[in-house]
Parts: structure tokens; sequence; C-alpha cells
């Protein structure tokens, strides 16, 4: 090997100088003590487990005594030499062995220190703890008195001292899980999930918390397959907690126990019962018939076993203590059996009445009684009850008297019955009245039947040809649904409903009408009548007992009721045969009420006897009813509209009225507004309509005429048909209207109301108006068919010019005969000036600039137009002549011509509002045109609202695309210039690049980015408004940034020191730097402040490193991985952090780039200590401690105590000072201070400087030393 390490385990030693001190002070009065002449004896030991035992003993005569234990063998001079006269005192481990002071290396450690008389320590025993299994310790007890700043000892032996014994064998099964115990009133049932591992048995105790007393202990239980005890003895509503403790197979006993505490019951108690048989269901559910058991089995609280009567027990009132029967698992049984004159139970809604009450081996009763309240859906019913037939029913027919082939007779029992146990012969058909046969019984069938059982049953008899009154009797026996044992019926049933058979039909005649008849209303007869009669029975229900009338119209001629037909039915014609009852049965009438239209109608008869026979006669009777005049027919010519003038003809057109006997004439009449005037008193028809010309006469004015044509049938019943009322006008109206336009002149295209009085034209009739204009030649029509409405307005045609004041106005009137008459407005002129070439929108630049906006017009009439007006509107609705200074900074020239010209005016025109223009022109004749409105676009001035920052940072060797954003000018694409002026001496740099785009714009620096890419850069951007340039902004070159970050930074510290190490990352150097008297650190740390930046002067002599930001310090700039902080303050806090970076070798020193993030430990604070390590004599972290190396330098063996604050893994390094690692050791310490000793191999360890280096938890402490062998 070339090196070994050897270790020594020692306890930390303390110092007590103070008190060292003060007990000396108070000893100089003092008596020297001597050693205790009787040394302690009798050492006896009790309760010796696995990992425990106490001692006894008897005292000597020393105030004190200390109890030293030790394994190895039974030889204490070693220990006897040390615990002699001016011995070592030791502090008190309670009979801790974990915790108990070693006597220096002799393997005897001071297990107890006892006090002397007057103190809690001053006792004859003490309890040993944390020993080891199957071990042999030996035992002394040594009697001492106080001595100063010493302990005098008594080291002889005595009787029975020293004296040893040996801990049992540890059980190193499992424990059982989960134990519980489900309470009675004398004991429980004690359970658990699970066994224990390894566990051959159990040992249980059980402890009385209410007399602080054991029941048992130590109970042998093996184990149990089912992994519970019953234990019965115990005292009710007490507390007892139950412990078991686990044994192996070889006998270990485990020293640790489960238990589980619990309250035994007050009363013992039935939690549940169960029924044979139990609740059924629907429909019968399970009622237990005479001579069947019914089984209860109760369920006690928590299974308790061992319960007995204790007194009568009651089923249903009935005694059935003798049934008690004890089932051993926790349930209990009583029969009960089903007698004649017990009382019924319903099981569908009833509890089977209980009465248990039992009692435990200590004589502890129920609370109460066990009733079995709320058991009907658990427990069956009870049913002694016998069936009989409660009534026997006429069920199909239901009426008295029949004609059918077969009868039904319902039988209902008192309960349902088994649908087995009926049969016919359980039944008999009896003879009530006449003579032969009575029929027989073909079938019993159970009505509505349920799960084999009806209460109802219909029993059908064969009653073909037969002529009687029967009835029918049960006679039989039948069996109930009782559950178990059905209970049979024992009693007869006669004198039910009875039933009158009779296959005789009747017979009948119709007397009124007569067959083939004729009516009209006011022959129609309103009562029919006739005769009926039945040959048997002549009396009872089977008489006769209806007569019935159907009275139809045949409307097909086919002489039967078929579809199409009607028939009344007393209050209505219906497209069904109606039979309508008549009054009386031998001897009948029937008033109809009937309302008849024309047609052929038959009369026809039924005849019922009581029984249900009919006699129906055939469709013979009929007769012909005819009381309608023709109907139908319209006028359809003339109509409302018509109006008509002299000598006008007009064709009278209709259709015919329609009748089965309709005449073949009308006559035909004209109204002449007071009398009506025949125009042909006997005019031929023969299709469906009509026609005939008729010339209006010249005499008649009237708006109420009309046209009537009359019809005739055979009956003589006559219609007429009216037109509607039509004019005839033989007057022209009345017209002075004076038509006219606005006076003076008309441009071509637009539109004007032409208008005139309307009340100076007048007729009897309805007025149409027609318009013209003249053109100076002839009257051209502009619009006829108007009404009298007084206004019109006209559009004039465009390209339409009358000039020189001839042109005018015509309104012809008409009225609705087509009389008319003519008035001529004044005269006017037509121009047809038009604008040919409209105003366009336009836009002018915000500060400075100008437009125009001009119109073109043209016109047929001589020196036309004669002026414009330009005119200005905020809103395209309210307009005003243009005006200097409206918009504000607006100036113009051309304002009554047909060019406008708007001029900005510095600071411009606002660029908030809007702005319309048009121009106004007039003819020559007056008239004026406005042209279309053209819109002003201010254009605001041009912004640019950002680029690039000050500086941008480009990556060797990637592109650089940076962005300039504007806003304002036109167009909205500008033209852009990259310019690089690295003097910045007025914006005259070289143009770089140049191109165009919208806002906002990408610019590309370089692609790739390199040394030379670095300088001062500005943009310049032009539209066709205005032109600016960007700010300054410096562009960077740097070398790519590190991706990994220092990381783990930790160090070991002194008073003015901190031995500072870390992880490094993937850079080519990385800083480090420190923030004073702060746990936070507030030096230099984002890319702003770092990047483009080389730092120089690193020191970590902290007096003369330079400063790094607020209150920090740069100590470092390099490649390595730690630094020697020096010139430090005592206890002060320092924040250190790192930064990784890299550069570009072939630029300049602004091509270097940190990484600014942070990392786990980076930042990290660490705090010098209070004292030099001279005088602390460690050097500290948060979870550990080491002393200085010693000797140092170091000759052979490096040695240093190494302080835990907590079990840790520790990695101890030896590393030189180039950075390579030399040693490397792992192990894990307790928190017990170890002294550590490293043998320096020569072969590998050179004379010269290293640097030891101890890691844990995240922390490491290092410190320097020398070799010099």
């Amino acid at each position: 090997m070339l090196c070994s390490i050897n270790w020594e385990f020692s306890m930390k030693k303390l110092l007590f100088l103070i008190t060292i001190v003060a007990v000396f002070a108070l000893s100089y009065f003092e008596t020297y003590a001597t050693v205790p002449s009787v040394q302690a004896k009798q050492l006896a030991f009790a309760n010796v487990t696995s990992n425990s035992a106490t001692v006894y003993w008897t005292r000597g005569n020393g105030t004190n005594r200390v109890v030293v234990i030790r394994t190895t063998d039974n030889n204490w001079a070693a220990t006897d030499a040390i615990l002699t006269d001016d011995g070592p005192t030791y502090t008190d481990a309670n009979g801790n062995l974990l915790s108990a002071p070693q006597v220096g290396a002799t393997g005897s450690y001071v297990i107890d220190v006892m006090g002397p008389a007057g103190t809690p320590n001053y006792l004859r025993s003490t309890t040993l703890s944390n020993l080891a299994a199957g071990t042999t310790y030996y035992i002394k007890v040594y009697e001492f008195n106080v001595d100063g700043s010493f302990w005098d000892y008594n080291n002889s032996s005595a009787d029975n001292n020293p004296r040893s014994f040996k801990t049992t064998s540890s059980y190193s099964g499992g424990l059982p899980s989960s134990p519980s115990l489900s309470p009675w009133s004398e004991g429980g049932r004690l359970y658990w999930i699970s066994d224990g591992a390894s566990a051959a048995g159990y040992l249980l105790s059980v402890w009385n918390n209410s007399t602080s007393s054991w029941v048992f202990q130590n109970r042998d239980i093996g184990k149990p397959t089912g992994k519970e005890y019953f234990i019965f003895g115990l005292t009710n509503n007490t507390s007892y907690t139950f412990h078991l403790y686990p044994y192996d197979a070889t006998g270990n006993v485990s020293s640790s126990s489960v238990s589980t505490t619990q309250t035994t019951l007050l009363n013992p108690g039935i939690s549940s019962a169960a029924y044979n048989p139990g609740h059924g269901s629907a429909p019968y559910y399970n009622n237990v018939g005479i001579g069947c058991p019914i089984v209860v089995t109760v369920t006690a609280t928590n299974g308790q076993l061992g319960l007995l009567p204790n007194g009568t027990q009651t089923i249903n009132s009935v005694n059935v203590t003798s049934t008690f029967a004890d089932n051993r698992n926790g349930t209990y049984t009583l029969t009960y059996t089903v007698a004649s004159g017990h009382t019924d139970i319903n099981d569908n809604g009833a509890n089977l009445p209980l009465n248990f009450d039992f009692k435990d081996g200590n004589n502890v009763p129920f609370l109460s009684a066990y009733t079995g309240s709320g058991n009907n859906l658990s427990a069956p019913g009870v049913d002694q009850t016998r069936p009989y037939v409660a009534s026997i029913i006429r069920q199909s027919p239901s009426s008295q008297c029949t004609n059918g082939n077969s009868v039904t007779f319902r039988v209902t029992f008192n309960e349902a019955v088994n649908t087995s146990s009926v049969t016919t012969t359980d039944f008999t058909i009896t003879g009530v009245s006449g003579s032969g046969s009575v029929g027989t019984i073909t079938s019993v069938t159970p009505v509505s039947p349920n799960a084999g059982g009806s209460i109802d049953y219909d029993v059908v008899v064969d009653v073909t040809g037969i002529n009687r009154e029967i009835q029918l009797d049960f006679t039989g026996s039948v069996n109930d649904m009782a559950y178990g044992c059905p209970n049979a019926s024992s009693t007869t049933f006669t004198g039910g409903q009875t039933y009158y058979v009779d296959h005789t039909n009747p017979s009948g005649t119709i007397t009124i009408p007569p067959n083939a008849a004729c009516y009209r209303s006011a022959t129609m007869p309103a009562t029919f009548s006739g005769t009926a009669n039945d040959a048997w029975p002549t009396s009872g229900p089977c008489v006769i007992s209806l007569v019935e009338v159907a009275l139809w119209k045949d409307n097909d001629n086919n002489g039967t009721f078929s579809t199409g037909d009607q028939s009344w039915n007393g209050s209505s014609w219906v497209s069904t045969l109606t039979w309508n009852n008549a009054t009386g049965t031998t001897s009948w009438t029937w008033t109809h009420g009937a309302s008849f239209t024309d047609g052929k109608y038959y009369v026809q008869i039924r005849v019922t006897d009581g029984a249900g026979n009919q006699f129906t006669t055939t469709p013979g009777n009929y007769f012909i009813y005819d009381n309608t005049a023709p109907t139908g027919g319209t006028i359809t010519n003339p109509t409302s509209s018509g109006c008509y003038k002299n000598n006008d003809v007009v064709n009278i057109q209709w259709n015919n009225a329609t009748d089965a006997n309709l005449n073949n004439t009308v006559s035909i009449e004209y109204y002449d507004g007071s009398t009506w005037v025949t125009i042909v008193s006997s005019y031929p028809i023969s299709s469906s309509t009509g026609s005939y010309s008729w010339t209006v006469p010249g005499s008649v004015n009237t708006n109420n005429a009309q046209i009537r044509i009359t019809f005739s049938d055979c009956a003589g019943n006559i219609y007429l048909i009216t037109s509607d009322p039509f004019k005839i006008d033989n007057t022209a109206p009345t017209n002075n209207s004076n038509p006219q336009v606005p006076p003076g002149c008309l441009i071509a295209g637009n539109s004007y109301n032409i208008t005139w009085t309307t009340s100076n034209i007048s007729d009897a009739n309805p007025i149409s108006i027609s318009l013209y204009y003249y053109d100076g030649s002839n009257y051209q029509l502009i619009a006829s068919g108007l009404g009298n409405t007084g206004s019109y307005s006209w559009s004039v045609p465009s390209g339409l010019y009358v000039c020189g004041g001839v042109a005018n106005i015509r309104l012809r009137a008409y009225d609705c005969a087509g009389n008319y008459t003519d008035h001529v407005g004044p005269t006017f002129t037509i121009d047809n000036l038009q604008i040919t070439a409209q105003p366009q929108n336009s836009q002018i630049c915000s500060a400075t600039g100008s437009t125009t906006f001009s119109v073109t017009v043209s016109s047929n009439c001589p020196s036309s137009p004669s002026s414009y007006l330009w005119q200005y509107s905020p809103d395209n609705s309210t307009w005003s002549t243009v005006t200097n200074g409206t918009p504000a900074n607006a100036s113009y020239s051309g304002t009554t011509s047909a060019t406008l010209t708007v001029i900005s005016n510095w600071p411009g025109i606002p660029t908030t509002g809007t702005y319309y223009y048009r121009c106004v022109i007039t003819s020559t004749c007056g008239a004026q045109i406005n042209s279309n409105s053209a819109q002003l676009n201010v254009v605001p001035a041009l912004n640019i609202t950002s680029y690039p920052s000050d500086p941008t940072d480009g990556i060797i060797g990637n592109p650089l695309t940076v962005s300039v954003g504007f806003a304002g000018g036109s167009p909205a694409t500008k033209n852009w210039y990259l310019y690089r002026d690295d003097d910045g001496s007025g914006y005259n740099g070289t143009l770089v690049s140049s191109g165009s785009g919208t806002s906002p714009v990408s610019i590309t620096i370089a692609n790739p980015v390199a040394c030379g890419t670095a300088g001062k850069y500005y943009i310049y951007i032009a539209d066709n408004c205005d032109s600016l340039t960007s700010g300054y902004f410096a562009v960077r070159a740097l070398a790519p940034e590190p991706t990994q970050q220092v990381t783990g930074i930790s160090g070991g510290r002194t008073r003015t020191t901190i031995s500072l190490i870390w992880t490094n990352g993937d850079g080519m150097g990385r800083l480090v730097a420190a923030t004073y008297n702060s746990t936070t650190y507030t030096g230099y740390s984002t890319d702003a402040q770092l990047d483009g930046n080389v730092f120089t002067g690193a020191n970590s002599y902290w007096p003369s490193a330079p400063s790094f930001g607020t209150n920090t310090r740069l100590l470092y700039n390099g490649t390595g991985s730690s630094v020697y902080v020096t010139g430090l303050q005592p206890s002060t806090w320092y924040a250190f952090r790192a930064f990784e970076y890299n550069y570009n070798t072939g630029c300049a020193s602004t091509s270097y780039n940190y990484n600014t993030s942070t990392a786990s430990y980076n930042p990290r604070a660490i705090k010098t200590t209070a004292r030099d390590v001279e005088d602390e004599e460690v050097v500290r972290t948060s979870n550990f401690a080491v002393t200085p190396v010693w000797p140092n330098p170091v000759e052979d063996v490096l040695q240093f105590d190494l302080i835990p604050m907590q079990q840790a893994n520790f990695r101890i390094e030896i590393v030189a000072m180039d950075g390579r690692t030399l040693f490397t050791h792992e192990y894990s310490y307790d928190n017990v201070a170890t002294t550590v000793m490293i043998h320096l191999d020569r072969k590998l360890f050179a004379p010269g400087a290293y640097m030891l280096r101890v890691s844990a938890l995240g922390e490491t402490l290092q410190q320097p030393f020398i070799f010099m062998p």
C-alpha cells in the first residue's frame, strides 16, 4: 500500500477550567477526603431481558458509588488501577450503556453514578439499558467519597461484588398487527390482523385498569389459526388492557408487546336475528301454516358466547323456552310451531313478536328483552286460517239474462288458494227455474294467478241450446298458500247469483211512414210507429226490452247503407248507421226530430229481448224529401271595379245555379240607382255558365249599378244572384290644377317636385292623373295613373335641356270611365349642367405639404356654369365656405374656381380630425349642383418608436438581426438605411445595408458575427413625408456564453481566512467575488454589468482586492477550482458568487461573455470564526468541525480530530497544489469525536505544501499543511 490509516476513538474532552479553579479554591479550606473502608456487596440481578437488567446491592460506607460494566472478561486490574485514591470523575449515564464514559482504555464503562444520601440517586439498585442480547456482562460497584475535584474509590472486591449475568437471546421475530377486542359483558373476543413474523405462539396478560392489577399474566395461548382468543371471567363495564407477547420456536419471548384497551359491555345483548323461513316476497310472502316450525337464530352482541335463558322466551306469545339451543359460535336458536288458534301475523307489513331475555355466566341479563321490533322485512308471518268461498257472482255476461252458448261465474275465496288444488269437480250446476238441460262445466281458470295462487276463479258453463235459470255451487275442498303447511278448506257454498238462458228471437213491423212516400217540410210526419212481439219467456228478465229505429239517407241510391250515406242519431246526421230507441215495446212510436235535405230516405226497426236476441227489418221502407231551392251561381262580370259610360258594351257573365230539378231559363235585370230594370225576361241556359251582351245607356249616372239573375226549380223554389255594385259615369271631371315646378331653372339629372292644387280637380268618381312636359315642340309623358296627391317627384332625364324658358308642365285629369280635362302650368328652363369629373380623396403630410381638389362640368345652355364655390365640413354633414385657419394651420387658394389648393402650415393640420371638401356649381339660370365630397387624409409625422438597445450583443459565429419600429408618415412602407459610425461624429457613417418594409423591420447587422462586427451604428428611416435617424447603438461581438455555471461553493474558515473551493462549469475561466458583512451577494451580477468587460486585479487578500459592485470585491480570476482568501474580519459573513466566462482569442477584450445565472450553492454565504484556531482548536461548518493538522509540518503521520454534529458519510482527500487528488477515503462516522491518522508514503508524497480537504452533507473544509519527511 502507498498509505495506511489508523483510527483512534476518544470522547470529546470537556474543559472545566473555571469549575476546576472554583473547586480548588473551595477545597483549600476543606479536609482531604478518605477512601471508603467498606465496599458494596451482594450484587443481585432481576428482570433480565435481551437488552436490559436490574442490578441490586448492599451499600458500603461511601457517600457515593459507581456501577461499572465490562464485556470482555472479569479482569478488573486495569480498572482498579484507575479507580483508586484521587481518581477521575465521570458523568452520569443513568444506566444507559450507549452514553456510559469509558474508564481510560480499559474496556470498562461507568454506566451509573449513584448520588449521596438525600438525593434521588441514593438507591440500592439501577436498571441497565441498551444491552446486547445473549451477552455476558461483568458488574462491579465501587464505593467512593468526593475529594475536591477528585473521587477517592474503594476498588476492593467484596461478597458477590464483582459478579456477572447474561442477557437473554433476543426475540428476532415480529409482533402481531392491529390487536383489538370485541367486548362482551364478561370478557370478549381478542383478535389480530396478522401474526408476527417467526412467532410460534403468544403469552397473554390482562390488566384491570380500574383496580390497577393483573387479572392474569403470561397465559400461553399458543398460536390460534383463526388469530383470535376468547376470554371469560371478566367484570362487566370495566376497562382492561390486553397484552400479547410473541415467542419463537426456541422459546425466546419478545420484550415488546402489542396491546389494546377496551371496556367490557354493561350488559349482554342481541345484535341481529335470522329467521327460517325468512321474510317472503310478493304476492304471498312467507305466512307459515298450521303444523310448520319457525326457527329464530339470534346473534349476541359481538358474538358473545355462553349466554343462557333468563326466564320465559316467547315467539308469537307462545312459550318456546324449551327449544333454546346454544350453537357455541355466538348464536342461539329457538323454535316455534304454528297451531290452530294462534294469532295470525301478516308477513306483508307486520312484525313477528318475540320476547327473548338471556344472561351471561355472571348472571348479568339483557338491559331489556329483545322483542324483534322492526323484523317485518326479515321474519315470516303466521297463517292458521283455513280458506273458504266468500261469493259466487255472474262474471260474463254481467247481466242475468243471456242468449250466449256459455256463461262464466266468478268464484272469490277469502284468500289466495293454490291453483293446482282447484278443479271442475269442486263445483256443481243447479237448475233454478224452467226445464231441460242445465249445461255442463267446461273449465275452471284462476283470475290473475300469481306464483301458483289466486283469490278469484272463473268457472265456465256450456249452455248451448237451453232455456233455463241456473246457478253454480261449491262442494269440494281446496288449499291456501300458507308457507310449508298449506291450510285446507272445510265448508261448502250455495246460493250465489243465477243466469236466465234464452235462445228465442222476437219480431216486428213499420206502420208510418209507408213505403215510397214523398214529403216537403210542411208534410213530413214528426213521429214514426209500428208493433213488436216475443214468443218466450213471456215474463221475467228476458222479455222484449228494446225497439230501435234507423233512419238513413241513401245518398248513392243503391238501396243499402254504404260509404257516403248518412244516418240520423237523434240529434245529427252521421256517417255510421245509428239505431235510435223507440218508446214502447209491443207497440212502439219514435219522434225523430230530424232535419231533412233533399234525397231518398230509408226506415228500419230492430227488436231486442232481455237475452240479446234480435229481429231486424230489411231496407224496404223509403221516402223522398225535397225542400231546397236551387243554390250556387255567381256573376263574374261586371265586377266592383267596373266603371262605364254611354254606349260601352258590357259582357254580362255568370256561373249557373245548381239543383236536381233546375229550370232551363233565367231572367236578367240591371239596377239604375233607384229601380230594377229588365234587360231580358226569359233567357235560355244549357251549360254551367252563361253570358249576355248589354249596351250601357247614356241617361244613367250612378255609383251603385248592379246586375240581377233569377233561377227556379220544379218545386217552385226561387233563387236570385246579384253582381257587386259598379259605376256608370257620363260626366267629365273639372280641372283648374295649375301644375308647376320650382320657378326659374331645373338641372337635368336632378329631382324636383311637380305640385298642383288638388281641390281644383273634382269628379263624382276617382281621379287618375297624367303629367307631361313640353320639350319645345311636343309634350312628353312624365307619369300616368297617379293619384290626386298634389305632388310628384320628377327626376329630370340626364342630358335633357330646354333653354330659353319655354318648358312647361301639363296635367291631365281622368275619371274612372275615361272622361278627362287638361291644365297647363307656367314656363321654365331645363339646363343639362353636369359634373363630368368629381373631386377625389387626397392626403397631405401633417407638418408641411399641399394638395388639390378639382371638378369638371359641362352644359348645352349658353354661358353655363356661371360660378364655383368650395365648401368645408368636419363631419361630411355640416358645410361652410372654406376659410383660412379652418381647420387649424390650413390655408387655401382657388376657392371660387374649379380647382381648390389646400396648404398645411407648420406645425401642421391636426391628425386627429376628419376633413371633407366639395364644390357648389351655379348655372346661368341660377340652379345649383353639389359635387361629391372628397376626404382629406392628414398623415401623422414620421416617428421612430423603437430601435436596438445600446449596447446590442451578437454572438460570434451566429447571425445578428435587430428590429426598428416606426409610425406615421406615408406610405406605410419606409426606406431604411443602416450606417456604421464608430467615431460617433455626427451621423456621417458608412452605409452598411438598406431596404424597405413596414414597421417593425428586421435588419441583419452581420451573418455571422465576427470580431470586426463590433462598432457603433445608427439607422436612417425615410418616406414621402419625412425622414428620421435613430440614436446610436453599440454592437458587441461576444464569445458564446458558458452553459454550465460554477456549483458547490464551500470552504473551511478561521478567524481571518476562508479556504474556498467549488466545482467548475464549462467556461474558459471564472470570476469569484464576495460581498462583505452580508449573507446576500450584492455585487455585479447582470449581463449588462459584466459582458464585454475584462476584470483585472483580482486579489485573494481582501484589503487589496478591487471593488466589484456594492460592498463587494473581486477575489479571483482564473481557471482553477479553489482560492485561499485572507485578510478577512473575524465573525463576519461573506457572500461568495462565481461567474463562468468565455472569450474569443482573436477579438478584443470586449468579447468576454459571462454566465450570470445562479446554481446549487452559488452564491454561498460563509462566516469567519470568532476566535483563532489556536483558541478554539477547531474549524467548523454547520454540520461538522476539524482540528488543525498536527504536527505541522508533518514528518510521517498526519493527524487531526473529526467532530461530526450528526451521522454522515465523509470524504477525506489530500490535494496537491496543482489540483491533483493524491489520496481519497470515504467512511461513515457517527456523531462522536474521532482522531484520524493518515500515514504519508514518501514514494507518493514529495516534500512540499498540500491541502487537506474534508467533505460531507454538501459542505467542505480544507486546510494547508507542509510535508517534510
